[in-house]
């Protein structure tokens, strides 16, 4: 376990994981020169309460099989990349945390939670922004519930080729792009949400995908484009 350290300015990542298991508690993980925390190879983090903030690649980088908790209050914001970034089979659980413009590095990009062929579940908490999307996903499944996905200068949430998606009770507001963009045969679930102030479509369905809406009443209302979008294209 790690409790209360602060870890900066390293020239690569601020903490490397490979295949065991480690807790965090507190503390700080900043300007580093990569990933603040990278986890591989079946790895498997659990962290709460911390700040990861300033470095040059994601908050958190979770890749190969490997697992991620964030909890408790933590705060990733600023990174130069993605603010938590799964792939390859991984799985992440967020819950009552704020992640908060990352992709700070000006000739980049870098979503909130970037989930690519990885499983995830976000409930709670402060999504806001974000050099692009909110959420984004592509191959991948996500569980998303409660807290709010703001101002993201793309769209608050994409799910892209087949992922899946079931959102409940997230107010989505204020992005640049779509509320919630869902393409390329993806499926999607929507429960008791609010989708307002968006630059484009509250949500927007394209290429063969599918949505579920189901009660109490949603809230979309405002948006630039429709409320509710369906098509071919953007």
């Amino acid at each position: 376990m790690v409790s209360n350290c602060v870890i900066q300015d390293s020239r690569s990542n601020g903490m490397n994981i490979f295949v065991g298991d480690t807790r965090v508690i507190g503390g700080t993980i900043q300007n580093t020169g990569g990933h603040g925390l990278s986890l591989t190879r079946g790895a498997s983090v659990a962290v709460s309460n911390i700040q990861i903030h300033d470095n040059a690649g994601s908050g958190i980088s979770a890749q190969r099989n490997s697992t991620v908790i964030v909890s408790n209050g933590s705060t990733i914001s600023r990174n130069g990349g993605d603010g938590v970034f799964l792939t390859e089979s991984s799985d992440g659980s967020v819950s009552n945390s704020t992640i908060t413009a990352n992709g700070a590095n000006p000739t980049g990009n870098g979503h909130g939670v970037f989930v690519n062929m990885s499983t995830a579940e976000i409930s709670g908490g402060n999504i806001a922004g974000n050099r692009q999307s909110g959420i984004h996903a592509d191959f991948s499944a996500l569980q998303i519930g409660g807290g709010a996905i703001a101002n993201n200068h793309e769209s608050g949430v994409d799910a892209c080729f087949g992922t899946a998606v079931v959102l409940g009770g997230v107010t989505v507001r204020g992005n640049d792009g779509n509320g919630f963009y869902v393409s390329t045969n993806s499926t999607t679930q929507v429960d008791g949400s609010t989708f307002n102030g968006n630059g484009w479509s509250g949500i927007r369905l394209e290429q063969g995908s599918k949505l579920q809406l189901l009660g109490p009443v949603m809230d979309v209302t405002g948006n630039g484009g429709w409320g509710l979008g369906a098509g071919l294209r953007g």
